[in-house]
């Protein structure tokens, strides 16, 4: 796209795809676009893989035992009963403030 000699970077959220011309955004240290909340979800997903908090069920179970699954970090429990039962994601349904808070105790019980 080019107005007036100058070529215009076209902004798109790096996750969902969603255009972000004229919106709220973020843009990471590659270059990337984020709109806010795939913004804030990655950070909450960070947060948890760094704390060792599993996505599945919220218990603190350490780095070691979590492993990446369709996006998440989930503990053994959640992993085996995702493949038994069937259960779809906690994030589709969940808040992330209720997740972030949710987060914080599961920490405070370490």
């Amino acid at each position: 796209m080019s107005v007036h000699g100058t070529q215009q970077v076209r902004k798109v959220c790096c996750k969902c795809e969603k255009d972000l011309h004229g919106q709220p955004r973020e843009k990471d240290h590659e270059g990337n676009y984020w709109c806010k909340p795939c913004s804030q979800a990655d950070k909450l997903h960070k947060l948890h893989v760094e704390s060792g908090i599993c996505e599945g069920c919220g218990e603190a179970v350490g780095n070691k035992q979590l492993i990446q699954l369709a996006g998440e970090a989930l503990c053994p429990n959640c992993r085996e009963r995702r493949f038994k039962f069937g259960i779809k994601s906690n994030r589709a349904t969940s808040s992330s403030s209720g997740s972030l808070i949710d987060s914080l105790k599961s920490l405070l019980k370490r």
